[in-house]
């Protein structure tokens, strides 16, 4: 496939459902850890949809939606930050150009309507894929650690007083 193939586009509301069948894909075959059932990838889909359309971009092959990226704007020390960035591709079309279509059109947008200063992305940092990409790219691991855990969990901790 060559990148003139690759066609790149806002996302649009009908394309929720379909999307969000290439998400939980693509995550549930990373090998990563995470489940997406098709009403958590639609609910999650629909709600980037909803908090900022402008930087949601799909990607088709032949009328076929194989991936998207989406981001947010966040006001930052230096400016304006693009942070919260999901990207995602089917499986069947890694490795042929779809990621690299999707950050450069994120990029441009972020850069010429919002002139942003940096891009922040998180990823699982114990696996080579995607973070020698992101290496390749130009993005650098820092020293902050994102932390998670169950709420209800945290909340007990707290109320028996292990804290």
């Amino acid at each position: 496939m060559n990148n003139a193939e690759i066609k790149i586009r806002l996302i649009e509301e009908s394309d929720i459902p379909e999307i969000a069948r290439v998400y939980a894909d693509s995550f549930n075959r990373a090998g990563i850890g995470e489940r997406w059932s098709k009403e958590n990838s639609e609910a999650f889909i629909n709600y980037c949809y909803h908090r900022q359309p402008d930087l949601f971009f799909v990607a088709s092959v032949k009328d076929k939606l194989v991936g998207g990226i989406v981001a947010f704007i966040k006001p930052w020390v230096e400016g304006l930050d693009l942070v919260e960035t999901d990207m995602f591709v089917d499986p069947e079309f890694q490795g042929q150009g779809v990621a690299i279509s999707l950050m450069k059109a994120l990029l441009k947008k972020g850069i010429d309507k919002y002139k942003i200063e940096r891009f922040a992305g998180i990823a699982n940092g114990v696996k080579d894929f995607p973070m020698k990409w992101y290496k390749a790219i130009g993005l650098n691991p820092t020293d902050w650690v994102y932390a998670e855990g169950g709420a209800r969990e945290i909340l007990a901790k707290l109320e028996n007083g292990k804290n």
